[in-house]
C-alpha cells in the first residue's frame, strides 16, 4: 500500500508539472469571476421579488391550460408554480447566491471535465508516444500497480479540481450576493410538496452525481488511451461523449431503439432521480442506472488492465 502510495504521488506531481496546474486554476478562477459579472443581474435578488413572482405564476398558470404546451415542459411549470406560492406565502426570499452555485455546470464544472478527460486521455498515450514507458517498466512494481496508480491520480486530481470549482463558486457568490443566502432553506419538492432543505446539502448531492458522471467519462477516456495508445484518439471520443452522447443516444432511442436506454450516456445523469424526479425513459430507475455505469465501468477497468498487462513493451 505505501508503494502504491508513493506512485500516485509520483504520478500526480507528473500530470500537474506536464499540464500546467496553474494555468488551470486561473482559467477556473477567470471563468467563475465572468460568471459572476455577466450574470450578476439575473442573479441578484429583487426587491420586488414578491409581485415578480405573483406575475410568473399567472403566466405559469396559463401555459398548464394551454393544450399546445409539452407534458415535460408542464411539469416544470407545475414545480416551479408550487416552489413560488410557497415562497409568497412563508416570506422566503429567492436567494441570488444559491442559483449561482447551483449553476457551477454551466462554467466550472464544464471547464473541470474537459481538463481532467484531456488528463486522463494523456496519462497512459503519452507514456508510450514520448518513451517513457520504458523507465517505468524497469521499475521492481508489477503493471497492474502502475496502471492503478496512473488511474487513481487522475482520480485524485479531478476531486481537486471539483473541490476548487465549488470553492470558487461559493465564495464568489457569497461576495457579490451576499453569504447569508447560505442559510436560507432550499426549496424543493419531495413527493409532490414543496420541502425545505439545507442548501449546502443539496448543493453537495448535485455534486456527488455530477462526479459519478466524470469519473465515467473519465475512466472511458482512460480505457482508450491504454487500449488504442492514442491521445487525440481519446480526447476526441470522451469529448464526443460529454457534449453530445446523451443527446446521440436520447435521439437513438426515440428512433425506436429501446436498447439504447441500457447505454453508457444515457445512463450518467444521475441527477434526474434528484427531488423524486423521474426518468424520461419508461422503465428507467435509479437501480436500473446504477447498474447499467457498474457494468460499463468494470468493462472499462478490464479493458484496460488487462490490455496493458499482456502488451509486449520492448526494454
Amino acid at each position: 500500500m505505501g508503494l502504491l502510495m508513493k506512485l500516485i504521488h509520483n504520478e500526480n506531481v507528473k500530470t500537474f508539472s506536464r499540464i500546467g496546474t496553474w494555468i488551470m486554476v486561473a482559467f477556473l478562477f477567470g471563468t467563475v469571476l465572468m460568471h459572476a459579472i455577466f450574470g450578476y443581474d439575473s442573479y441578484k435578488q429583487s426587491p420586488n421579488w414578491k409581485a415578480e413572482l405573483v406575475k410568473q405564476n399567472q403566466e405559469d398558470l396559463k401555459a398548464l391550460q394551454d393544450p399546445k404546451v409539452p407534458e415535460e415542459e408542464k411539469a416544470n411549470k407545475s414545480e416551479r408554480l408550487m416552489i413560488n406560492q410557497y415562497r409568497v406565502e412563508k416570506d422566503i426570499a429567492p436567494t441570488g447566491v444559491q442559483f449561482f452555485a447551483l449553476d457551477y455546470k454551466m462554467g466550472g464544472e464544464s471547464l473541470t471535465v474537459i481538463f481532467i478527460l484531456i488528463v486522463a486521455a494523456m496519462s497512459v498515450s503519452s507514456e508510450f508516444s514520448m518513451g517513457t514507458i520504458k523507465l517505468l517498466m524497469i521499475r521492481p512494481v508489477n503493471r497492474m500497480k502502475i496502471l492503478l496508480a496512473k488511474y487513481l491520480s487522475v482520480i485524485v486530481t479531478a476531486i481537486f479540481f471539483v473541490l476548487l470549482s465549488i470553492g470558487l463558486y461559493l465564495l464568489m457568490g457569497g461576495i457579490a450576493f451576499g453569504f447569508e443566502g447560505f442559510t436560507t432553506p432550499y426549496l424543493t419538492i419531495l413527493k409532490g410538496k414543496v420541502v425545505e432543505v439545507n442548501f449546502i446539502s443539496h448543493l453537495f448531492q448535485n455534486v456527488g452525481l455530477s462526479c459519478v458522471q466524470m469519473v465515467m467519462l473519465v475512466t472511458f477516456a482512460f480505457m482508450i488511451s491504454t487500449v488504442f495508445r492514442n491521445s487525440s484518439l481519446a480526447i476526441g471520443l470522451s469529448l464526443l461523449g460529454y457534449f453530445m452522447g446523451s443527446i446521440i443516444s436520447f435521439q437513438i432511442y426515440a428512433a425506436g431503439y429501446e436498447w439504447m436506454k441500457y447505454s453508457l450516456f444515457i445512463n450518467t445523469d444521475l441527477s434526474i432521480y434528484l427531488d423524486d424526479r423521474v426518468s424520461m425513459i419508461e422503465g428507467l430507475t435509479l437501480g436500473t442506472s446504477l447498474t447499467v455505469l457498474v457494468i460499463h465501468f468494470l468493462v472499462f477497468m478490464i479493458a484496460s488492465f488487462v490490455t496493458f498487462q499482456k502488451r509486449d513493451i520492448a526494454i
